[in-house]
């Protein structure tokens, strides 16, 4: 039995992370976070070479939002769940793809099309830096 990740999380396309901020106290945005999502996932794949996974961002998904939200943020969630595709059409697009790549190297999928790692997040030494880092901050 093969085993594989699947994260919703972002296909590394999002350009180079923030290592000047790598806890987004500043300018932080809900993208921003992609290319760390992506480096992690370098770095895991690097650790559990027999592991395969898919970092996957399939685009606006109609979710149910929850949470509590002011007049601003209501406004802000509003059009995503207006426009957003269905998280059956998200996760059915993820499927064709898991069987995909090798072992060791993790396949990014942006909307049901695979593409390549941007190579800002593909670099196992920063990968394991940013894994080092993040162990530090939880363990704080």
């Amino acid at each position: 039995m093969k085993t594989v990740v699947l994260n919703f999380g972002g296909a590394g396309r999002s350009g180079p992370p923030r290592r000047d901020d790598l806890q987004q106290r500043t300018r932080c945005h809900r993208l921003t976070a992609m290319p760390f999502d992506a480096a992690l996932a370098v770095d895991f794949v690097g650790r559990h070479p027999a592991v395969r996974y898919e970092n996957n961002f399939p685009g606006t998904v109609t979710t149910i939002f929850a949470g509590d939200y002011d007049e601003a943020e209501t406004a802000q969630v509003s059009r995503p769940r207006a426009t957003g595709e269905p998280v059956e059409t998200a996760a059915k697009e993820a499927l064709p793809l898991l069987d995909s790549g090798t072992a060791g190297r993790p396949v990014a999928v942006r909307e049901g099309s695979a593409v390549p790692l941007a190579p800002q997040t593909s670099s196992l030494a920063d990968a394991r830096g940013l894994h080092d880092y993040t162990r530090e901050v939880l363990a704080r």
